[in-house]
C-alpha cells in the first residue's frame, strides 16, 4: 500500500459529520448547480449517466460508479433524459483524531479518491451498495443512536475502499463466504457442527471452506466456534449456571474438555472464573 500506509492509518480515526444523506431517483431536470460546496460529496451510482464537471474536468460516470467532490472544488452535474440517474449520495464534512506525542491533534487527511472510481469487482459492488443503503436508511429513522450507526457505516465504506484503492488483494466473495459461516457458527453453536455443515452453507468443497476461513479469520472454523461457545459460557457463569450445565448448554458433551478449553482461552478454569466474577459483584 505505498505511499497510502501512514493516511490510511490515519483516516481509520475519522469522524464525520454528515450534512445529508439521500437515495436519489432522478427527474430528467435533475442537476447539481455550478458552485464551489464547502461539504465532501461522495456518491455511488447504480443505474442511469452523470455527466459531472469537477476542477474544470468533464467526466461521464455510469453504474458501477463512484463519483467523488472534494470539498471546496468547483464542481456542476446533470443527468440524461435517455438515462436517468439512480445512485446513493453523501454530502459530509470530517476529521481524525490522531495521536502524536504528547497528546491528540485533530487532522484532515486527504481522501485519496479521484473524479470517478470503478467499482470493478461486483462482490465489493454488493457490498458498497449494501452499506449505502443501510447508511440512507440509518439517516432517515428516529432512533436515538442512528448518527453512531451512521458513523460506522461510513467508516466501512471508506475503509473497503481505500484497501481497494491501496492494492490490497480483498477477495469479498471469500469474505461474504465466510460472513455466512460465521452467522451460522452463532445461530447453532449449542449443537453438534462439523466441516460438512459449514461447506454445505456456500455449496463448496470442505477443504475450501478450511482454507478460506483460516485465509479470512486467522482462525479455523473449530476454533471460531470454541470461542463463541466460551463467551457465551462465560455470561452463563456470571449467571450462576454450574459448570457442567453451562458445558452441556454451550455445545460441549464433556465437562471436562469444556473445563480444558476454557482454561486454554481464558488462563483460569471455569469454577475459578466463577469464584471471581461472585468476589468482584461482593466488592
Amino acid at each position: 500500500m505505498q505511499g497510502l500506509g501512514t493516511r490510511f492509518a490515519d483516516l481509520q480515526n475519522m469522524t464525520p459529520h454528515f450534512i445529508k444523506v439521500v437515495e436519489r431517483i432522478s427527474t430528467p431536470s435533475w442537476r447539481i448547480a455550478e458552485g464551489a460546496y464547502q461539504s465532501h460529496n461522495l456518491i455511488l451510482i447504480y443505474d442511469g449517466l452523470m455527466i459531472l464537471e469537477a476542477g474544470g474536468q468533464e467526466y461521464t460516470a455510469t453504474s458501477g460508479d463512484m463519483v467523488y467532490f472534494r470539498a471546496n472544488e468547483q464542481r456542476k452535474a446533470r443527468t440524461v433524459n435517455h438515462s436517468l440517474l439512480r445512485c446513493f449520495s453523501v454530502d459530509f464534512l470530517y476529521a481524525c483524531l490522531i495521536w502524536d506525542e504528547p497528546g491528540w491533534q485533530l487532522a484532515q487527511p486527504p481522501l485519496p479518491f479521484d473524479t470517478i472510481e470503478p467499482v470493478t469487482d461486483s462482490i465489493l459492488f454488493s457490498r458498497l451498495l449494501g452499506l449505502f443503503s443501510d447508511l440512507n436508511k440509518e439517516w432517515h429513522s428516529t432512533k436515538y443512536n442512528r448518527i453512531n450507526h451512521c458513523r460506522a457505516l461510513f467508516t466501512d465504506i471508506i475503509t473497503s475502499l481505500l484497501l481497494t484503492k491501496g492494492g490490497l488483494q480483498v477477495n469479498y466473495d471469500k469474505i461474504q463466504k465466510v460472513e455466512r459461516i460465521i452467522t451460522y457458527l452463532i445461530d447453532h453453536y449449542r449443537q453438534p457442527i462439523v466441516l460438512a455443515d459449514l461447506a454445505q452453507i456456500n455449496q463448496i468443497s470442505i477443504p475450501y471452506t478450511s482454507k478460506i476461513f483460516k485465509e479470512v479469520t486467522g482462525m479455523t472454523p473449530f476454533e471460531y466456534l470454541s470461542d463463541i461457545r466460551i463467551s457465551k459460557a462465560k455470561e452463563l457463569l456470571t449467571d450462576g449456571h454450574s459448570v457442567s450445565d453451562t458445558a452441556l448448554q454451550v455445545g460441549f458433551t464433556d465437562p471436562a474438555y469444556f473445563s480444558r478449553r476454557f482454561k486454554q482461552k481464558e488462563r483460569v478454569s471455569p469454577l475459578h472464573y466463577q469464584l471471581m466474577v461472585r468476589r468482584a459483584h461482593i466488592e
